[in-house]
């Protein structure tokens, strides 16, 4: 059975359940050490210089023992960094504001012998891949999650999950949350949704408008390599950058697009630097980090009128998951932190392609009045088809068969409406 849910055009549906895809749960190569370390930084987070032992021992960033365990257990490193935050609120936990107690717990992951940071990372990340082995197993987790089977909540929601990574979340955690009509004392399910799409803006965006302030959208402006810090979201959706020294550009690490369905970007840009060379850079799933093999060239007018450039996309390498944009301006900008003569800015950029082929929903579609089913927003204007499965149907065609008996053997009579042993 066929439902229309209404959906927004950007970002995604709160569906309880429906909290995320296998595929992006699983994907561990969405950040590479480096770029978890720059996401912490970003954030400023204490992790990003708080050093301790790992399980092996060993000393070590915080950002080196989340890819570590997000190599090992298969699961994506967004999701372990949503974890931290919503378990303890570390990721906004600012340098020499963490306590013990936080870090004792900062997976959530209840075990006396499992306290502290490394342990918990390493042992909250095995139990999300766990949950889902069992699953894969042919068995459920270990308090009775799994795919496709309706299950209450500790804050009493009734909860179906459609994905694994889904089942394996509310096994983690039994607890719908607030956001999803729960109990109002916990965040839970619904806060890693809220914190993963909204907060972190880790789901797959298509497009970055700029038209909040002081939210660049995941987007970061670095001079060779140095952080820079001088960026303005104004209130007229313009995000404007005033380079720091040289080889100014700006890159986003939080990226997962298809690249199959791209094939073009379109980018309405301001440009005082030095030259007109500009360069898009990506890195992908298959080929983590920016290089000169992935790379597509494009002519800037330098100056400061605003231009639109629709940039496409002839690179072999554009393939697989994109997990990274980089985009330079110009090849130089001054060489002086103090001149102001080099600022570059954006008032959005567009991934652009055709849309995969989706079939045209039927003008009739039969809903179920399941308490399961998430509700359609109603404020939005963009549509979207979800297929779901009525567990009503296998208890139907039983009570048919109950009535009338096998279907083999018999006839309808399509003027009469009757129907009755077939004919010999």
């Amino acid at each position: 059975m066929c439902l229309i849910f209404i959906t927004p055009a950007h970002g995604t549906i709160s569906n309880k359940d429906n909290i995320i895809s296998d595929d992006e749960f699983r994907n561990c190569q969405s950040m590479i050490q480096n770029d978890i370390q720059k996401f912490l930084v970003n954030q400023n987070c204490f992790l990003a210089t708080y050093k301790t032992a790992d399980v092996d021992g060993v000393k070590k960033l915080p950002s080196e023992m989340i890819y570590n365990a997000a190599q090992k257990y298969h699961i994506n490193p967004k999701v372990i960094l949503t974890m931290l935050q919503k378990e303890q609120s570390i990721i906004s936990t600012a340098p020499g504001k963490q306590i013990t107690s936080q870090l004792n717990k900062a997976m959530g992951y209840e075990s006396s012998d499992h306290q502290g940071l490394s342990k918990q990372i390493d042992r909250g990340t095995w139990q999300l891949n766990h949950n889902i082995e069992r699953i894969d197993a042919g068995k459920t987790t270990i308090n009775g999650w799994t795919i496709r089977v309706a299950k209450e909540t500790v804050d009493h929601v009734i909860v179906t999950p459609e994905t694994k990574a889904t089942a394996s979340l509310y096994s983690y955690n039994p607890l719908a949350g607030a956001g999803w009509g729960g109990s109002k004392k916990w965040g839970a399910n619904y806060l890693f949704w809220d914190l993963y799409y909204n907060k972190f803006e880790f789901s797959a965006k298509t497009s970055w408008e700029f038209n909040t302030p002081a939210n660049s959208e995941g987007w970061l402006a670095y001079n060779a390599g140095i952080l820079n810090e001088a960026t303005n979201v104004q209130s007229d959706g313009l995000f404007i950058i005033d380079p720091i020294g040289p080889d100014p550009w700006i890159e986003n690490i939080l990226c997962s697009i298809d690249a199959s369905s791209v094939d073009g970007i379109k980018i309405r840009m301001s440009s005082n630097c030095e030259d007109d060379t500009g360069a898009i850079y990506f890195s992908t799933e298959e080929s983590p980090g920016f290089g000169e093999d992935k790379k597509v060239g494009f002519g800037v007018s330098h100056g400061s009128e605003w231009h639109e450039y629709d940039i496409p996309i002839s690179n072999s390498n554009w393939k697989g998951t994109i997990t990274a944009l980089r985009i330079d301006p110009a090849d130089f900008g001054s060489e002086s932190s103090e001149s102001h003569d080099d600022t570059f800015g954006f008032d959005y950029i567009r991934l652009s392609g055709v849309p995969a082929e989706t079939d045209t929903p039927p003008d009739e579609v039969a809903t179920p009045d399941s308490p399961t089913t998430p509700p359609a927003p109603a404020q939005s204007t963009t549509y979207a088809t979800y297929c779901v499965e009525d567990p009503r149907i296998d208890g139907a065609i039983e009570w048919a068969k109950n009535k009338i008996g096998p279907a083999e053997g018999r006839y309808y009579d399509k003027e009469s409406g009757q129907t009755s042993m077939a004919l010999p």
